[in-house]
């Protein structure tokens, strides 16, 4: 079974048990996409804070796109 297919079998199952349905990765990585990169390969998520594609310069508006 595929990673994509487990993930489908899990939010169903989820779905059936009354879970809240989680946020698809796609929709909350570009949510966060002026201040945090975010990318998924393999099954592991790797995050980068990053001001204007450089290094991260801590900020309030770093600090308040962190949910």
């Amino acid at each position: 079974m595929s990673e994509q297919d487990e993930r489908a079998t899990s939010r169903q199952r989820e779905a059936d048990m009354g879970f809240i349905p989680r946020t698809p990765f796609e929709e909350y990585r570009d949510k966060y996409a002026r201040f945090v990169r975010m990318e998924r390969r393999d099954g592991i998520l790797e995050v980068r804070l990053h001001t204007d594609d450089g290094p991260a310069l801590y900020s309030s508006d770093v600090h308040n796109a962190w949910p």
